[in-house]
């Protein structure tokens, strides 16, 4: 979210009620989504959406404008979250124009039918730190478009659920009081910055100054994996990054982020992910213009 302008308190107090309606009183209904470059005339102002609106940044530059005239620039890899009656606008950058997913939505009541109407609408955004929201909305394009499944919408619809509850626990996050140990964030910053190399324990220990086992209890504390688990996990977020972004081959990937051969790193993924590197690639292919 935005750093300076975000109130997690209150973002916290008026997002929980729509999720706690999705698990008892209303279910979702997608209106729109697509994956695709936004064209050079698609600015507006002022806009007030009759449904919820969600944009995810793939690429590009640009900026939404909240009714408060509160200016939060697009990045890539950030996701917006608009409620019906939120006015908002955006300004696209003509010279690198943003591709992104978006996607419109409402919350119906399981019984009268009709769409929840927002008292108090509002809109934030928040970085995607892990993917995880590129590869749910991708899966959620995929199948809300594919003809040949007979229940794609009722899957995309059950993804969406799934992000909005993911979304409630990154809110979460924020509002819990954070220490971070400096030696292990610069661990963390080399482990990210060196991926393509063979990181070893000891290079990290020296760098924190610490010796192995206590370096990696304090490291499991703060990041929740033992280092080993955290390089895995991620080398395997920037190949899932660059095999929905390139066209590199698996082989070029693979060495890349440091796997002697293509088939450690197909194993591995595999054995994390539950699907190969080339299934992942063909299952999230965008759709749209590119």
């Amino acid at each position: 979210m935005s750093k300076s302008n975000t109130n997690y308190k209150k973002i916290y107090k008026k997002y929980e009620p729509l999720v706690n309606r999705i698990l008892h009183t209303h279910y979702i209904q997608i209106d729109y989504c697509n994956d695709f470059v936004l064209p050079i005339d698609w600015d507006f102002k002022n806009r007030i959406n009759p449904n919820f609106h969600m944009a995810y940044v793939r690429k590009g530059k640009g900026s939404y404008i909240y009714g408060n005239n509160q200016k939060d620039d697009m990045i890539k890899g950030k996701l917006y979250f608009f409620t019906s009656g939120f006015c908002h606008s955006r300004i696209l950058d003509k010279s690198q124009l943003p591709h992104m997913i978006l996607l419109r939505y409402n919350l119906i009541h399981s019984y009268t039918r009709k769409a929840i109407i927002v008292k108090e609408p509002f809109g934030f955004s928040i970085n995607d730190n892990h993917n995880l929201y590129a590869t749910l909305l991708s899966k959620l394009v995929s199948n809300y478009h594919e003809a040949t499944k007979k229940y794609g919408q009722v899957v995309a619809a059950t993804i969406l659920e799934q992000m909005l509850y993911e979304l409630m626990n990154d809110i979460t996050v924020q509002l819990t009081p954070k220490i971070t140990d400096s030696r292990l964030r610069k661990t963390a910053e080399y482990i990210h910055e060196n991926i393509g190399q063979h990181i070893t324990l000891d290079e990290l220990c020296q760098i924190a100054g610490l010796s192995k086992n206590y370096y990696r209890k304090l490291f499991k504390a703060q990041y929740g994996l033992y280092p080993k688990a955290y390089i895995i996990q991620v080398r395997l977020e920037q190949a899932e990054q660059l095999l929905m972004e390139t066209e590199n081959t698996i082989k070029d990937i693979a060495q890349s982020l440091g796997y002697s051969d293509a088939y450690s790193f197909s194993k591995q993924f595999k054995d994390k992910k539950g699907y190969s590197p080339s299934g992942f690639r063909n299952y999230i292919k965008p759709t749209g213009n590119l």
